[in-house]
């Protein structure tokens, strides 16, 4: 019995040997191939960066717009209440009291996109750095 194992075990190990040759025959185009998928990739990761940068940028606009409406809607409300119009002010406080909720979350997300962008700009630094490394 152990010798059919050991004949089976050589037919499994004569079947592995002529890929590795294949392999180790070809490991320089193999390692320019992936290479160029590197750099391909690299080049996608690079978009979604600007795609991110600009819906933060876009993220950040929309707050300070909504900050901006905010503080005119504040002052809005104070000349009510200066006039004793209180039914307005009291619609204008409800709507100021959603819009900041609105506003802390936006900022929230914003915050956490900026972070993804910082991780993603160093995981692109690194693996430039890396597929400098390997080209050389």
């Amino acid at each position: 019995m152990t010798l059919w194992r050991k004949v089976g075990t050589l037919f499994r190990a004569s079947a592995h040997e002529p890929l590795e040759q294949l392999v180790d025959a070809n490991a320089l185009r193999i390692m320019e191939q992936e290479l160029r998928d590197t750099e391909n990739a690299m080049l996608l990761a690079k978009r979604e960066l600007a795609g991110l940068m600009a819906t933060i940028k876009q993220l950040q606009r929309s707050n300070q717009q909504l900050s901006d409406e905010l503080q005119q809607r504040e002052e809005q409300a104070r000349q009510a209440l200066e006039r004793d119009e209180s039914g307005l002010a009291y619609e204008l406080a409800e709507w100021i009291a959603a819009q900041e909720n609105q506003l802390q979350q936006q900022r929230q997300h914003a915050e956490q996109l900026e972070r993804q962008e910082a991780t993603l700009r160093e995981q692109l630094r690194r693996a430039a750095a890396l597929h400098q490394q390997y080209r050389r």
